[in-house]
């Protein structure tokens, strides 16, 4: 960090936020992830918080986001990283956040975070689907989810999660399981996205193959995930995943709790437009939607086959994961498990 002319990106003299890792590689098997079935690979503790501290001593800065694939895959690394920050008193004046799953946190570790510093937590939820959970190999259940959200709003953890729509196999029915599981937790933060099938995922070989999920389109200036999608479902076209998108938004940031917890940030003093502006889109969305009763294009085709009884999903892939011949999936049972290469 030393090495580059950080002055140079920034608009004051001052940085408010800057980003770091700690590990890289995660050794899970989710199939929309390029990044999975990759050995953790741990930086030094010394170094990570001298980065840390050069960065506040330098710049000013004041919130951390550590961007590990998952910070909490090695129980022994986060209880070390905790214990070094509050061993030079960074936790007085610094504040993190920090990627997590539901497997590999637990009460006591969220407890150390916090006495570290992390005032937020956020979890790649996915779905709300048990079968689109079990199919996308996340290795995790929807109840761990629950569990996780209530003990991080119990400690007052700000709490955040991201979603995907369009996943192979996705139908009306799960998308709306998904709005509805969003809801249902102690969430109050979110980010939906739509899936983008990026090269050397096996959701990438799926839209190839037309197992569940279909390519459209090719031209890379289109892999947003956001806006736009470049894959259809068999049940859902991608018009009905782009109307989704903001409809999962839009049900999920009006909700009265969601907008109380908003409206404290801003008498608190949070005046961030980035913060607020899933609010703002929000609540645009429900105000046109009030008037236009809009519905996803394809909406009467399901409420024809709901009416027959043929709305079970049926997932049925036979399409080999190359990076996973043997079907596997890693749930991180017990914490701390995994081995790792110590690499800086």
């Amino acid at each position: 960090r030393h090495t580059i002319s950080v002055s140079a990106f920034l608009l004051n003299r001052s940085s408010d936020l800057d980003v770091l890792e700690s590990i890289r590689g995660c050794p899970f098997m989710c199939t929309f992830c390029s990044v999975r079935g990759v050995k953790p690979r741990l930086r030094d503790i010394s170094r990570v918080v001298d980065e840390i501290e050069y960065s506040y001593k330098t710049y000013g800065t004041q919130l951390f986001m550590f961007f590990d694939d998952t910070l909490t895959v090695n129980r022994f690394h986060i209880f070390e990283l905790c214990d070094e920050i509050i061993r030079r008193g960074l936790n007085k004046d610094i504040v993190f956040y920090g990627n997590t799953r539901a497997n590999t946190t637990s009460a006591e570790m969220l407890d150390k975070m916090i006495e570290a510093g992390f005032t937020e937590m956020s979890m790649g939820v996915e779905t709300g689907s048990a079968a689109i959970m079990k199919s996308i190999k996340k290795g995790t259940r929807i109840e761990q989810y629950e569990q996780v959200y209530k003990l991080m709003h119990e400690r007052g953890l700000q709490t955040r999660a991201s979603f995907i729509v369009g996943h192979a196999y996705e139908t009306h029915e799960t998308v709306l399981e998904s709005i509805q599981f969003a809801k249902k937790i102690n969430l109050m933060r979110c980010a939906v996205n739509i899936l983008t099938p990026y090269p050397d995922t096996h959701s990438y070989d799926q839209a190839i193959a037309g197992d569940g999920l279909y390519l459209l389109c090719k031209d890379w200036r289109e892999f947003k995930r956001w806006g736009t999608a470049v894959i259809r479902t068999d049940d859902l076209s991608a018009e009905d995943l782009q109307w989704y998108q903001r409809r999962f938004l839009t049900e999920f940031y009006t909700q009265p709790k969601v907008l109380w917890y908003h409206f404290k940030q801003l008498i608190s003093g949070n005046a961030s437009y980035y913060f607020f502006r899933p609010l703002f889109f929000a609540i645009k969305n429900r105000t046109t939607d009030f008037f236009t009763r809009s519905k996803p294009p394809t909406w009467n085709n399901y409420l024809k086959r709901k009416a027959r009884g043929e709305n079970k999903i049926e997932i049925s892939s036979s399409l080999i994961d190359v990076k996973n011949i043997n079907n596997s999936t890693f749930t991180g049972k017990e914490e701390g498990v995994f081995k790792v290469n110590n690499k800086n």
